[in-house]
């Protein structure tokens, strides 16, 4: 075998970047922002926005399985994209589909109530308890709580001092005894007690930090 001259190895080398930037750049697709996972739940009756990036100028269309409607729209110069879609009553599963060439599907998509559970310490205690720290009656509860009709999701902590469109990756997941041990109780207490009630999906977002300060909960303007 003949020796390579370095020469040719910068080129070779030089060539196969080229390759793999070109490749990277044409092949992009679409990112959704971490709260829209499969498992979600969707405000009712209301228009409920739906962003994420993709490539600069890249065209989106979004499709809703319970009207089959598609919205379209263009992503700007940073690539960021914004739809509101047009929420039924209280049901599904659904589906939905973000497109840009390649889609990107969202299935057992719940429509219902959605709440924001959001706080200190005495809302991140999670069903399950801390040590020494036991949630009264909370290990019956736990067994007891296969629902696909509450699903649940974590906020992961992280502090910020400007606004942010994009958190950590997290997932939905439906009420069972794993998730639910994780999940904050009074939000999940509070949730079980809505579903029971109106007899509609319910959806909870957890977003509490033990310890923060209470500035960090309000409008900077305040």
């Amino acid at each position: 075998m003949k020796p390579i001259k370095i020469k040719s190895i910068t080129y070779c080398v030089l060539v196969l970047l080229s390759i793999v930037l070109c490749t990277q750049q044409t092949s992009a697709q679409v990112k959704l922002a971490g709260l829209f996972t499969n498992d979600m739940i969707l405000q009712q009756k209301t228009d409920a926005p739906i962003w994420g990036w993709d490539k600069a100028g890249a065209n989106i269309n979004i499709t809703t399985s319970w009207n089959k409607k598609s919205y379209k729209t263009t992503a700007d110069a940073s690539g960021k994209f914004m739809v509101k879609v047009a929420t039924p009553v209280a049901g599904g599963p659904y589906e939905i589909t973000v497109n840009d060439g390649k889609p990107v599907t969202l299935s057992n998509v719940l429509i219902g109530e959605v709440w924001l559970c959001a706080g200190q310490s005495n809302m991140e205690i999670p069903m399950k308890g801390y040590k020494s720290q036991p949630i009264l009656n909370s290990n019956e509860a736990i067994l007891e709580s296969n629902n696909p009709n509450i699903r649940l999701f974590n906020v992961p902590r992280g502090s910020r001092t400007t606004l942010q469109t994009d958190i950590k990756p997290s997932q939905w997941h439906e009420a069972s005894p794993e998730s639910v041990a994780k999940f904050s109780a009074v939000g999940y207490y509070y949730g079980r007690l809505l579903n029971k009630m109106l007899n509609v999906p319910i959806g909870l977002i957890c977003c509490s930090y033990a310890g923060s300060s209470i500035q960090a909960w309000m409008n900077p303007i305040f």
